[in-house]
């Protein structure tokens, strides 16, 4: 019996550490870690897949990524209080650049992230403006589909009142 419930137990486990990675992994606390994301972007600012981002910390290499096929990195830092203005050095195969570490000292809750991508070499911090269409345009063309579904679906429910009808005379 205890044998049964050990080997249950064990896959349950199993099952759970290979369907949910990030959530068996252990974190720094928010004030300990420090996030560093953004893209790598070739001049026509398409994604470079499979490009290797290395982050310094005074001369000490702290993380190494690879893009995703959207050229998207995001690297966890362990760093601390006395590290805030220091700057990170930040290579990729297309270019590197310096950016400074930047929190709200003391703040013991907020996540620490700053946006970091590089455009044909070049770096730039923040986060990239939003391609493709304007927001609105989404909401219209959500907006036309569902009136669309209800003149569907009501003309089919005015066709199955018909043929009910018909039914009845008959």
């Amino acid at each position: 019996m205890a044998l049964k419930f050990f080997s249950r137990f064990l896959l349950a486990n199993l099952f759970l550490l290979i369907t949910f990675p990030q959530v068996a992994l252990s974190e720094h606390e928010a004030d300990h870690r420090y996030t560093i994301q953004g893209y790598v972007l070739d001049n026509q600012q398409q994604g470079i897949g499979n490009s290797n981002v290395k982050v310094f910390l005074d001369e000490k290499l702290i993380a190494q990524k690879t893009t995703d096929n959207t050229g998207f990195y995001k690297a966890q830092l362990h760093l601390h209080d006395p590290d805030f203005g220091k700057e990170l050095e930040i290579v990729t195969d297309k270019g590197k650049g310096n950016v400074k570490i930047e929190f709200k000292l003391g703040d013991k809750e907020t996540e620490r992230f700053h946006n970091v991508n590089f455009i044909d070499g070049q770096i730039t911090e923040g986060e990239l403006p939003a391609s493709g269409f304007a927001q609105w345009i989404y909401f219209a063309i959500g907006g036309v589909v569902i009136l669309i579904i209800v003149i569907v679906m009501g003309g089919k429910a005015k066709g199955k009142n018909k043929s009910k009808q018909k039914k009845k005379k008959k």
